[in-house]
């Protein structure tokens, strides 16, 4: 039997523990997403399948959409990151017959650590989208405490998987540090999700605001989630109390639900809320604001990195202000302030409104980093690595 080249993305959790979209993150999450940037830019002949755990599910799933297979398995649960699969390990067994790499996106969680301790003789790439390990949990949440005997269980059974894996893309500097401090001697670096700058363009605001029957006079600040504190919601809601008295300033949050924590805070001080938009209605909002805002907490900015909806706005060209900007690769000064202190946000927006020129490269520079296509061919080039290693393929000459 010809043995072919399987690229594997597999989702460590059910998308239901996050949102009530579920179809949507099975087909639109951030895994998916990097599977349909790479299926653009990949430069040899392979198949791309990506699996998803869902608890909600009794029986295995399967689809095929544009040459790119979906699966979706049942789980069984304790709780976020707290998870496994055993039919999709089980189906992994059967793949094991192609030249498997394993695109694993999450690291700090059950499903990682049991697929690196089973599959650690395959090809593993393991991608962070901001988890922790477990006794930096901590850190977060001093109530977790009470249950540090399962935090120190944890953390033996993590050290004894993750030097299986081979190649690590971080969201931060702080989760590469952890890695080498728990020993992990993998390859590792910065790379987080990237943007379609064709899709989210500049737009002139004027035009913008006329498009979303927003008076142009008015001076639009934007945020984008849920309202919680992890984000920095209570910072949004402090600094534009300070704010508000200003003529013309009004702040518009999208994709806030009414059970988040600071939602009826926010409305009582004047945000104009919306609900969850489909993606493409989104780029309208980021072109029309004058400052994208995301204050983000001590521990959402040492391991969120800087942010999708942060880089989504400086593709419209938008300016930024938010604790995360600290972790773009070079002087940030021009694409807004670093900060998620309340009072240095207010002080941050008039700044920025008293002088926008200063701030008119931000698509320019994050064009270089955060680009689709940039961040599938770095992917790529480690791909390549792991086959000629593995497989002793060398991709490059076919």
């Amino acid at each position: 039997m010809l043995k072919k080249i399987k690229i594997i993305h597999i989702l460590h959790h059910s998308p239901s523990w996050t949102s009530k979209f579920v179809i949507d993150d099975v087909f639109d999450g951030w895994h998916v997403r990097t599977v349909k940037a790479l299926q653009k830019e990949i430069n040899f002949d392979c198949e791309l399948e990506i699996w998803t755990l869902e608890k909600q599910l009794s029986r295995q799933i399967e689809f095929k959409i544009d040459d790119i297979v979906y699966r979706i398995f049942p789980s069984e649960f304790l709780n976020y990151g707290r998870e496994i699969s055993r039919s999709l390990i089980s189906q992994l067994q059967k793949e094991r017959e192609n030249y498997l790499i394993l695109h694993l996106h999450g690291i700090f969680n059950y499903h990682t650590y049991l697929i690196s301790q089973l599959f650690g003789q395959l090809p593993i790439v393991a991608q962070h989208h901001g988890d922790a390990p477990p006794l930096y949990l901590l850190e977060r949440r001093t109530l977790l405490l009470t249950v540090l005997p399962v935090l120190l269980t944890e953390n033996f059974i993590m050290l004894r998987s993750l030097n299986n894996i081979d190649y690590f893309f971080c969201l931060t500097q702080s989760c590469i540090n952890a890695l080498k401090n728990l020993g992990i001697k993998s390859q590792m670096k910065t790379q987080t999700m990237g943007v379609d700058f064709n899709k989210f363009f500049y737009f002139p605001k004027s035009e913008a605001k006329q498009k979303l029957k927003i008076p142009v006079h008015e001076r639009i600040l934007l945020y984008v989630g849920r309202l919680t504190k992890y984000k920095g919601a209570d910072k949004l809601i402090n600094a534009f109390c300070q704010l508000k008295s200003e003529s013309n300033i009004k702040c518009i949050v999208i994709g806030a639900d009414k059970n988040d924590p600071y939602y009826l805070d926010a409305q009582k001080v004047g945000i104009k809320i919306l609900s969850r938009i489909e993606h493409e209605a989104l780029v309208s909002y980021y072109q029309a604001a004058d400052i994208f805002i995301l204050p983000g907490s001590s521990s959402f900015n040492k391991w969120g990195g800087i942010g999708v909806a942060t880089i989504e706005a400086l593709a419209t060209n938008t300016p930024v202000i938010s604790g995360t900007l600290k972790h773009f690769p070079e002087d940030y000064h021009k694409l807004g302030i670093c900060t998620y202190k309340p009072h240095l946000i207010a002080t941050g927006v008039k700044q920025i409104l008293s002088n926008p020129q200063a701030y008119n490269e931000c698509r320019t520079l994050a064009q270089k980093y955060y680009d689709w296509k940039h961040i599938a061919q770095s992917t790529i080039l480690v791909y390549n690595e792991l086959l000629k290693k593995y497989y002793k393929l060398n991709i490059n000459k076919q």
